[in-house]
């Protein structure tokens, strides 16, 4: 979060690729995005810069996070059964002693039968 209090003061200089492409010479072949949630990394109809790049910054965050979340929610649902997705079996114990690795299935063994 302390990022976001600190975005007003960033470099005014152009990112990495931007200038790369100043630099070689096809900045100017560059096309428009077909739409911009957050133009300019500011959200429209807030005047004051400083607190419109604070905002979408939060909002930027705020919208990864809820993906990131929403992503792990999901895969952890397949597992509310208490089962896990696939079951280990376990290796002789001569593969043990070996150092082999345990191999896995693809389906539980519960739901085989």
């Amino acid at each position: 979060m302390g990022v976001l209090l600190f975005a007003p003061n960033a470099s005014t200089a152009p990112d990495g690729l931007d200038r790369v492409a100043t630099d070689e010479g096809f900045a100017d072949a560059a096309e428009d995005a077909p739409f911009e949630l957050l133009p300019g990394y500011s959200i429209p109809g807030v005047d004051d810069e400083a607190v419109s790049s604070v905002l979408a910054g939060l909002v930027g965050t705020l919208a990864v996070a809820a993906i990131a979340l929403g992503g792990g929610w999901a895969l952890r649902r397949r597992t509310l059964d208490g089962e896990p997705p696939c079951d280990v079996v376990e290796p002789a114990r001569d593969d043990v002693a070996r150092g082999a690795a345990p191999e896995a299935t693809s389906t539980p063994a519960s739901r085989q039968r």
